[in-house]
């Protein structure tokens, strides 16, 4: 999950939405250790590491939440014309050779999926079923209490 804007390229400025879209994400769901290991990923590595083609169980089994030092303009105009956090929900591409191509689809999708615990279906709808609740949580709390860009 990347937290937006980052406008000086200076990391650590947004703690406060980071630890909130963790705590709203874990509330509902076991999902600390993955949130430990992707803030430890992300700590040692840096945002390149979210997308390499390091494919391992470690990246795979994590989730991430962090600010963003990118940003794509569409979004990051909305941000600063609200005067508002934003933030975008992606996954670990593991520099997939398929990533936007013609063979991004969902039958590669799910291949991707596959692990010791399920099958590629099974995670795949279970990580829909986490995403969904945890977007959910998260538009209802902030609907009610927005946290502003303090930059």
């Amino acid at each position: 999950m990347d937290i937006i804007p980052e406008t000086d390229n200076q990391i650590n400025e947004q703690w406060p939405m980071v630890r909130l879209a963790e705590w709203i994400g874990s509330n509902n769901n076991d999902i600390a250790e993955a949130l430990r290991l992707g803030r430890e990923i992300y700590h040692t590595e840096g945002y390149a590491s979210m997308k390499d083609v390091d494919s391992s169980d470690q990246k795979r089994l994590s989730i991430s939440v962090h600010e963003s030092q990118r940003g794509r303009s569409d979004y990051e105009r909305i941000a600063d014309q609200l005067g508002v956090v934003s933030m975008d929900f992606g996954s670990l591409t593991g520099g997939s050779d398929c990533y936007h191509g013609p063979c991004d689809t969902l039958e590669t999708m799910i291949d991707m999926m596959v692990t010791d615990n399920g099958t590629g279906v099974q995670n795949l709808v279970e990580s829909f079923d986490l995403i969904s609740w945890w977007l959910f949580n998260l538009a209802m709390y902030l609907d009610e209490t927005p946290i502003y860009n303090e930059s």
